[in-house]
C-alpha cells in the first residue's frame, strides 16, 4: 500500500486519513507502518518506522469530510522545504505532482508535474456534496496521469504546491475524487478530484509537533482563511 505524505518536519508528516486502514492506525498498530524519505531525483534518503499515526477527531470515511492524518516517525537528517502553503489566493501558479515507489519500495517511479488551477466550482460542486458545503476546504482540479498498472485507467495527482515569485509552500493533499458520468479512474468521463488544503488544519496539526508551523491567512477560494479548531461540514446526502 502506497500513501501519500506531505512532510511538516523531519520527523512528522500529513496525509489522508482514508487511505490507512483506521484500525491499524490506532492501539500500538502503527508500528506496522514505515516511511520512505527522498528528495529529489530517484533515491530515496532512507525508510523510517511509524511510531504513531493519529486521525483528526471529525473524519468521516463516509463523506471524507476532515479527511486528514498526522504521521510521526523516527527523525532523520536532511535537507527539505516544510513551508507549508498559505490558501490558494496567495499564489499565482499550483503545480500538482504525482509520485510512487518501485514495486520493491527502492527508489522512486516516474515523477509527473503539472502545472494547472482549480476546474469550474459549480461543477466541482455538482459533483460532490462535500464540496459544494465545503469550498474553502478544497481545490478542485480535473487533471490525472496515466495509471502505471491498467492503460486504460488513470489516477488523480498526490499534492499541490503553490507558487509565487518569491516563494513555494505545500498547499494540499489529496482526498478523493467523484466520476458523476463514468467509473471513478477506469471508467470514463470527467474525473473532478479534491485537494484537502492543509493550513486549514494548522492548529490541529501543532497539537502533535515539537515545532509548530505557521500558515499564512489570506483569501481561500474567495473567502477568509480558516481560523482556529476548523472542522468540515458534513453534508446531509453523499455525492
Amino acid at each position: 500500500m502506497f500513501c501519500p505524505i506531505v512532510m511538516i518536519s523531519n520527523e512528522a508528516g500529513v496525509m489522508a486519513a482514508s487511505c490507512v486502514d483506521r484500525e491499524k492506525g490506532q492501539d500500538g498498530g502503527s508500528v506496522e507502518f514505515s516511511i520512505s524519505v527522498g528528495l529529489s531525483g530517484s533515491e530515496l534518503v532512507g525508510t523510517f518506522e511509524v511510531e504513531d499515526i493519529a486521525f483528526h477527531d471529525d473524519y468521516d470515511p463516509d463523506t471524507f469530510a476532515n479527511n486528514i492524518a498526522i504521521v510521526t516517525f523516527k527523525p532523520y537528517s536532511g535537507v527539505h522545504n516544510y513551508a507549508i502553503a498559505m490558501s490558494p489566493h496567495g499564489y499565482t501558479e499550483f503545480t500538482f505532482v504525482h509520485r510512487t515507489l518501485t514495486a520493491n519500495n527502492d527508489g522512486w517511479n516516474d515523477y509527473y508535474a503539472r502545472a494547472g488551477g482549480t476546474a469550474d466550482e459549480n461543477e466541482c460542486g455538482q459533483a460532490s456534496t462535500l464540496f459544494k458545503e465545503n469550498p474553502n476546504g478544497f481545490m478542485c482540479n480535473k487533471g490525472s496521469v496515466p495509471s502505471m498498472w491498467n492503460k486504460d485507467c488513470v489516477l488523480p495527482y498526490k499534492y499541490v504546491i503553490g507558487d509565487a515569485e518569491d516563494s513555494s509552500g505545500q498547499l494540499a493533499i489529496y482526498s478523493h475524487s467523484s466520476a458523476p458520468d463514468g467509473d471513478q479512474f477506469c471508467g470514463g468521463g470527467e474525473l473532478f478530484s479534491y485537494y484537502l488544503i492543509i493550513a486549514n488544519y494548522a492548529e490541529w496539526i501543532n497539537g502533535y509537533i515539537d515545532t509548530p508551523i505557521t500558515a499564512p491567512q489570506k483569501e481561500v477560494n474567495g473567502g477568509p482563511a480558516a481560523t482556529g479548531d476548523y472542522s468540515m461540514t458534513i453534508p446531509d446526502t453523499i455525492m
